[in-house]
């Protein structure tokens, strides 16, 4: 039976976006209007981009990615001195979100791979998914063998700019570690979004970093040590609690 999550073949064409993605997001904070950031886009090109086409292009993305709900705690990440290695961790989060396909490849073939302990992706690798998804998702079929090459190119490039996968040829796994900074960002979020505790710390959102229980108890008693959270275990009792009322009072703590 046809899934109702949809994939599109969006990454194909259009890769991480990640600076333009930060400039974008910038520019809408100081602007505070589309159409207005449009304009800016078109009239200086801080993107770069050789026609107005294509800087429409990369704005309709990065509305989807980053500018479908709130954006006010992203941005005040984006604009912080943070470190790249939080901000682009948290800028993946967000599109796998909004990215169905992008966000299973991670989640269920990349994790997998990792899991098995699996050292390179192959190109083979991702059509086999795609080929085992096709029953679910018969749009896949509808994608031209040109569509489906280069989407498999830009999805395994854009892992590697967030630093998932490294390698220019072969791609490998790296030795990725999710910030603890990046972890609390979603964490609080998704408390906020009326997720439990025992929802947060068992989703499957945590496979987009590789994550795996160990990891996570880490990650955990790192944010209390840091007072990002309360964190206690004894024994089979475990006891997690927020220290901030939002994630924008999360955020102002660690921007």
């Amino acid at each position: 039976m046809p899934s109702d999550r949809r994939y599109t073949a969006n990454i194909h064409n259009t890769g991480s976006l990640i600076p333009e993605s930060k400039k974008i997001l910038k520019l809408y904070d100081k602007l505070r209007d589309v159409e207005e950031v449009r304009e800016v886009l078109y009239k200086e090109n801080p993107l770069s981009r050789e026609s107005e086409g294509a800087i429409d292009k990369i704005l309709f993305i990065t509305r989807k990615r980053y500018l479908n709900d709130d954006p006010g705690p992203l941005i005040e990440v984006i604009k912080s001195d943070l470190n790249e290695q939080i901000t682009n961790a948290i800028l993946f989060y967000h599109l796998a979100k909004t990215d169905n396909l992008v966000y299973d490849l991670t989640t269920e073939l990349l994790y997998n791979l990792h899991e098995e302990g699996t050292l390179v992706v192959n190109k083979k690798d991702v059509e086999d998914f795609l080929k085992k998804k096709e029953e679910k998702h018969p749009e896949i079929s509808e994608w031209a063998i040109t569509t489906r090459n280069k989407l498999i190119r830009h999805f395994l490039a854009a892992v590697k700019d967030f630093g998932l996968l490294e390698g220019s040829k072969r791609k490998k796994f790296s030795s990725y570690h999710l910030p603890s900074e990046s972890f609390f960002y979603i964490f609080y979020r998704k408390f906020y979004d009326d997720e439990t505790i025992s929802e947060i710390l068992s989703s499957k959102d945590w496979n987009l970093f590789f994550l795996d229980e160990e990891e996570i108890k880490a990650i955990l008693n790192e944010g209390n040590r840091k007072r990002y959270i309360r964190f206690e275990e004894s024994g089979n009792i475990r006891s997690v609690n927020p220290r901030f009322d939002s994630l924008e009072e999360y955020v102002n703590e660690i921007t």
